[in-house]
């Protein structure tokens, strides 16, 4: 993953000179981050890969997406393999999953950042 993640970070500032700014507090390659994006195209996932990149952060990052992009032949099961989060989008179903992913982490004191995306 780590290799297409930075042939879009070129795409995206090199290629394009798009200019990503990261504001709050400063990541650490050794904490554990929630990171919160607003969702406001539908690529903005894209642009949270330039700064992890920069900080060579990128395996840590667990994205949390909805359910059914994990049945996507490839890039689906390149998600769960590299550990992302898939959510049903309903409480009732998911407030387990997200208990169970958390004591998981938390055991293998596994330092991940987690992405989570607000559909508004």
């Amino acid at each position: 993953m780590g290799s297409i993640v930075n042939s879009a970070k070129c795409l995206l500032e090199d290629l394009l000179g798009i200019k990503v700014v990261v504001t709050g507090d400063n990541l650490s390659k050794d904490e554990r981050t929630i990171v919160i994006l607003n969702h406001r195209t539908r690529l903005d996932w894209m642009f949270i890969w330039v700064p992890y990149s920069r900080f060579e952060s990128l395996k840590k990052l667990k994205i949390v997406l909805k359910a059914e992009l994990k049945h996507i032949p490839g890039p689906g099961w390149a998600m769960q393999h590299s550990g992302f989060i898939f959510l049903q989008r309903v409480w009732a179903k998911d407030e387990q999953t997200i208990k169970d992913i958390s004591l998981y982490y938390k055991e293998c004191r596994y330092p991940c950042s987690l992405n989570y995306h607000n559909y508004v």
